[in-house]
């Protein structure tokens, strides 16, 4: 299983407190990036959610999915993650809008 971690490559874009969504992952994009349809969220969330979300997970950076080590981290999380229920720990949104976060299987 390919997992590489750098928490540079993240830009969190936030200082508040953090929120947790929930949801099915209906896609995965590469190996550290997953779309999320939003089932559930904190009665008290700071932000407004669409019906899905990108998710970045913080702390993991996964080679260009055109390499064979960024294809094999796309299928190692695919593999985890494709149409489960997972609940996200919101820590920001990236330059390009994406939330950035921690997950755990339901």
């Amino acid at each position: 299983m390919y997992r590489w971690s750098s928490s540079e490559s993240h830009t969190v874009i936030t200082e508040q407190e953090n929120d947790h969504i929930g949801g099915i992952v209906t896609e995965v994009v590469d190996g550290n990036t997953f779309v999320l349809q939003i089932l559930e969220e904190d009665f008290d969330n700071m932000y407004e959610y669409g019906e899905t979300e990108v998710v970045v997970i913080y702390g993991q950076d996964a080679p260009n999915i055109h390499t064979r080590d960024g294809r094999d981290a796309y299928e190692d999380l695919y593999e985890e993650l494709e149409g489960e229920d997972v609940v996200v720990e919101v820590l920001g949104r990236n330059e390009k809008g994406h939330l950035i976060g921690i997950y755990e299987i339901c």
